[in-house]
This record gives C-alpha cells, structure tokens and sequence, in this order.
C-alpha cells in the first residue's frame, strides 16, 4: 500500500498529534480545550471540504 499526500496531511494534520504537541506546552486541561477548538474549527471544515 502506497501512502499518498493526502493521508500523511490528515495524519499530521489530526487533533491527537494537535493535542500531544500542545501538551508539552500547556497543562493536560488548555492542551484539551485547545485541541478540540482547532477540531472543530480548522480540521473538520478543512478536512471535509478539501478531502
């Protein structure tokens, strides 16, 4: 199987990888709120729309 653009964008681009990476930043909490925020309004509309 070969892995197009496509998915390693929605990889990279998911709200888990979000979430850890702000988890290093921000306590479990802010990384949480912030992680659903960015679900909500740039992954879904982006990822819907575009894929």
């Amino acid at each position: 199987m070969k892995v197009s653009i496509k998915d390693k964008v929605r990889h990279y681009l998911n709200p888990l990888h979000v979430f850890c990476s702000l988890n290093y930043i921000f306590n479990k909490e802010k990384a949480l709120r912030a992680a659903r925020a960015y679900e909500q309004k740039i992954y879904k509309p982006f990822v819907t729309s575009i894929f």
